[in-house]
């Protein structure tokens, strides 16, 4: 009778939930960095009383989201993780209302980041000769002017010339009418003087 009762006070005891596997691995050096941490039970516990803290070497928080559990796996998720050393923290509650907890650490050595993209620069393309190219509008001279380019020069060359054979026409239709108007008066006077004679 002793055994048996002997093994029934410590069948209690050897219920307690035992952690059995983590991951990563307690200790592990890892060469990127894991998306979360997974506890693995031999048994199930408590989602309600179940947290598990993971923590970088200067104290702060790498978790991201709350701890789940599903019967006898505990999940944390985690923060994007850079090189470095952390440390885990949990603490769980067996279905019997014992708690367990520990701690473990595991590290990151060999984690990249992507590099930033640079910045874009455009650069003038070389001309034919060497040097690059100017603008189709306008090419500055070397005391700050502009000149026109060629289309611009036949376009200014077509506006004077269309003003300047508008104004020699005007000029020719003016002189008829003087010379016509000095004619007429001519006439006037020769007619008055022949009268008087």
């Amino acid at each position: 009778m002793l055994p048996a009762f002997l093994l029934l006070l410590a069948s209690p005891a050897s219920a307690h939930s035992r952690l059995e596997v983590t991951s990563p691995a307690a200790d592990a050096t890892l060469s990127s960095a894991p998306a979360d941490v997974v506890l693995t039970f031999n048994e199930s516990v408590s989602a309600q009383y179940s947290h598990v803290a993971v923590t970088r070497a200067d104290g702060s928080s790498a978790t991201s989201g709350a701890t789940t559990v599903d019967g006898v796996t505990v999940r944390q998720p985690l923060a994007p993780l850079g090189n470095g050393r952390y440390t885990v923290a949990y603490r769980v509650v067996s279905t019997d209302g014992h708690p367990v907890g520990g701690t473990f650490v595991f590290t990151v050595a060999g984690a990249t980041t992507a590099p930033a993209p640079s910045p874009t620069t455009t650069t003038a393309k070389p001309s034919a000769a060497g040097g690059t190219a100017s603008s189709p509008a306008s090419t500055a001279t070397t005391d700050g002017s502009a000149t026109a380019s060629p289309a611009n020069a036949a376009t200014s060359a077509d506006d004077d010339g269309g003003d300047g054979g508008g104004g020699w026409i005007l000029v020719t239709v003016l002189v008829v009418l003087v010379v016509v108007a000095g004619g007429a008066v001519l006439v006037v006077v020769r007619r008055r003087h022949s009268g008087a004679h």
